[in-house]
């Protein structure tokens, strides 16, 4: 019943809050300007998946209003004191801090709905048809706007209870404001730029990687899994830190071990989602690649053997399983030599059907062969996610100047071309990837977007320089 009353309490101090108000309304109407500037411009004109970019500056821009909202209404309730006047004032305050929590939640989900209506609005309008590229927009939409909005009560409350009405607690709102803003890797870049997507850094920040790129073809938008458990890691992070500074409020010991167990039983979940996001964190917009661009910045040349021509590929995929097998024209060596991506893990290599030894340097694989002749090659393997080639099960991109497949190369996939301009560049793709060379393939796999092969029956075939598979969002399409 107190509980019921609080709601329709705070719920009438919020809507008459000028603050609040303010805040929500500038939000919505920087939103709506511009969809209105990015629909007339001609920079860019049809990256229409770029459109919600600016949701992370809006939010950014009136986050600051909602702590002070929150900060001002709390602190001005620590001032009144009713948490040490009543014997269960402790109850009373944590009733009243998660009725004035589900208020903004429930205000803010309605405010998170009207913007997903306008950007799927302009979405329809320009032809993008009613597919899971709706549920991936409001999926961003809750994961850097939502949930990044919601937090913002945690640190009013926090200050308030910190600092109460001390000065202090304006600047301690702006460090807030500055250091865990949903931009906050565009104003550390140059330490985000060195953090890979496994590390545990990554957990400082609730944002995309980059406000401007929030969309790839294929791949969709900035979303996996990492993103909601990062968010949900803060979020019991500033809950156990919120009731172990309201203990003091406590006047019964049962509270007290109520409390304590409570934040306890938090902890360990959020170390469970901390360590979640190690785990499903994708390298898809992780463009750090620190250890990617070191390896391959120190790879050094390797000896190769293409003393071999090849006629034909049959590759099979299942999952992250792949097994490649080559046949050939013709062989005159023993030790050939072919291009495989470094990062992912081969199992077996067998010729003729019999397994061999092998051995690898960078993206080259030797092989050792009993004979000099032989009519097949099957190498086994996995795919990886890494910052250079992301992977997953439903979305990903294989292009074919990937290594993705053993190729007949005597490079590594990438090298470190120095630049006299550019010291720091990224290693470049090998030019020998582009080959006159035309095989023969045969894919068999599922869930494909496009390969530039034949689907027949249940696999894909043709011939082709290269083959190029794409999984992720889209219509499928293939020769």
């Amino acid at each position: 019943m107190r509980w019921r009353y609080l709601f329709r309490f705070y719920f009438r101090q919020v809507m008459k809050s000028k603050l609040y108000i303010i805040a929500s309304l500038m939000a919505i109407i920087l939103i709506i300007s511009r969809i209105y500037l990015y629909l007339n411009t001609w920079f860019d004109q049809e990256d229409y998946g770029q459109l919600p970019a600016d949701i992370v500056v809006v939010v950014q821009a009136v986050s600051i209003l909602y702590i002070l909202f929150f900060y001002r209404l709390f602190s001005n309730e620590i001032l009144y004191g009713i948490q040490n006047i009543f014997v269960d004032g402790y109850k009373i305050m944590l009733e009243k801090m998660s009725a004035l929590l589900l208020v903004h939640v429930v205000l803010q989900l309605g405010i998170t709905f009207l913007v997903f209506m306008m950007y799927s609005g302009v979405y329809a309008l320009i032809g993008i048809e009613f597919s899971v590229f709706y549920l991936s927009l409001l999926r961003f939409l809750i994961v850097y706007m939502l949930g990044p909005i919601i937090l913002l009560f945690f640190y009013g409350i926090l200050v308030a209870i910190i600092f109460e009405k001390r000065k202090i607690a304006i600047i301690a709102i702006l460090m807030i404001w500055l250091f865990t803003g949903v931009i906050n890797q565009e104003i550390f870049r140059d330490f985000f730029t060195q953090v890979s997507a496994n590390d545990l850094f990554p957990l400082l920040s609730i944002g995309p990687e980059s406000m401007h790129l929030i969309y790839l073809s294929y791949i969709g938008f900035n979303l996996d899994v990492g993103n909601e458990l990062t968010l949900l890691t803060w979020f019991l992070l500033l809950t156990i830190i919120i009731l172990l500074l309201a203990v003091k409020w406590t006047s019964v010991n049962r509270e007290k071990r109520a409390t304590w167990i409570s934040a306890l039983i938090l902890f360990v979940l959020a170390i469970g989602s901390g360590y979640g996001v190690l785990h499903f964190s994708k390298n898809s917009f992780n463009f750090a690649a620190t250890e990617e661009t070191s390896y391959y910045q120190s790879l050094r040349e390797a000896p190769t053997d293409l003393d071999y021509e090849i006629k034909s590929y049959q590759i099979n995929m299942n999952q992250n399983k792949v097994d490649a097998s080559i046949t050939f024209n013709k062989t005159h060596t023993n030790t050939p030599t072919f291009q495989l991506y470094h990062a992912y893990p081969v199992v077996s290599v067998s010729i003729d059907n019999r397994e061999v030894l092998f051995e690898r340097e960078g993206d080259i694989i030797k092989v050792y062969s009993e004979t000099k002749e032989f009519e097949s090659l099957s190498i086994s393997y996995q795919l990886v996610d890494t910052s250079y080639i992301p992977y997953s099960a439903n979305k990903t991109t294989l292009l074919a100047n990937y290594a993705w497949y053993p190729k007949r190369s005597h490079e590594h996939m990438y090298i470190d071309k120095a630049n006299p301009y550019m010291p720091n560049s990224y290693p470049k793709l090998s030019d020998s990837l582009f080959t006159p060379e035309v095989y023969e393939f045969k894919v068999k796999t599922d869930r494909i977007l496009f390969t530039n092969l034949e689907l027949k029956g249940d696999h894909y075939e043709g011939e082709a320089q290269a083959v190029t598979l794409l999984r992720g969002q889209g219509q499928a399409t293939h020769l």
